[in-house]
């Protein structure tokens, strides 16, 4: 169970990073050039991804979502329902 949980929610992370990072990167390829401070002097535009922050990034949400779903089912594995909800 811990196992299946865990991979369920690393699964789930991974899937908004990707999702996340492509809406980003297509919203900044629309948006940039039209926020160049001075178009006629500058040169143009170069967009810059910061592949290794989002690798990173995608990489430490993936393990934290993992980490707290095994625990949660710890703490649910510990958990008497029985006695929770006679509680309730």
């Amino acid at each position: 169970d811990v196992l299946t949980l865990a991979l369920e929610a690393a699964a789930i992370a991974v899937g908004a990073c990707l999702v996340g990072g492509a809406v980003g990167i297509g919203a900044a390829r629309l948006v940039v050039p039209h926020v160049d401070p001075l178009p006629q002097y500058a040169p143009t535009t170069v967009l810059v991804y910061p592949w290794a922050m989002l690798v990173l990034v995608a990489l430490a949400i993936t393990v934290a979502a993992g980490a707290f779903a095994a625990g949660a089912v710890v703490l649910a594995l510990r958990t008497n329902v029985a006695e929770e909800l006679r509680v309730a």
